[in-house]
């Protein structure tokens, strides 16, 4: 498949979520450590934290109770987001992606 074909073009990370054992503490210290400031928690307790004009950078999600017995670093990703140019370019790469058997959720 040549470049042409492709219609994915990622601007920039949009975001990163993290699952955390401990979100409080998680939340502690990306705040007081390394400065990031909270925008938004939502109904579940996931906090969606800035260090910059984006409404968030970074998301810290509570892990899943069934995740938590797991091995030390067992599925810490919850999400990486990546910005595209609008909602038509995001169709267009879905479509892609799917055509290439990606596995896509939502």
């Amino acid at each position: 498949m040549s470049n042409a074909e492709n219609p994915i073009s990622i601007r920039k990370i949009g975001h990163v979520g993290l699952y955390c054992r401990d979100l409080p503490r998680m939340v502690e210290f990306y705040t007081r450590v390394l400065g990031f400031q909270i925008s938004d928690v939502n109904e579940k307790g996931m906090t969606f934290l800035r260090f910059s004009a984006d409404h968030h950078s970074l998301v810290l999600a509570k892990m899943p109770e069934e995740e938590q017995g797991k091995a030390p670093g067992a599925q810490v990703i919850q999400q990486i987001a990546m910005e595209v140019a609008n909602l038509d370019a995001l169709k267009r790469i879905r479509k892609f992606l799917l055509a290439e058997g990606v596995q896509v959720r939502g």
